[in-house]
């Protein structure tokens, strides 16, 4: 499951309230935490579990942020156009 304000994916006992997330979206996030930023850009993703990435990352930046953040507007509006 995916729980951003338990850190992000956890398991189903620990991630009761959590939202459920795709195994494959999961493993993607794993496979690019561990992919230099520079490199990230590289990495192929279909469409939908970059969706999956991008929608899950936003959830953890709207925990650490105190406004409107007009760069996730952006990002979002980048994430609609496959």
């Amino acid at each position: 499951r995916w729980d951003p304000d338990r850190g992000g994916a956890v398991c189903t006992t620990c991630g009761r309230f959590g939202r459920p997330i795709r195994e494959e979206t999961r493993l993607a996030l794993v496979r690019l935490s561990r992919t230099a930023l520079a490199d990230a850009s590289n990495v192929p993703l279909p469409p939908d579990i970059n969706r999956g990435c991008r929608e899950a990352l936003l959830e953890i930046i709207k925990l650490h942020i105190s406004g409107p953040l007009h760069s996730l507007e952006f990002m979002a509006k980048l994430g609609a156009h496959p």
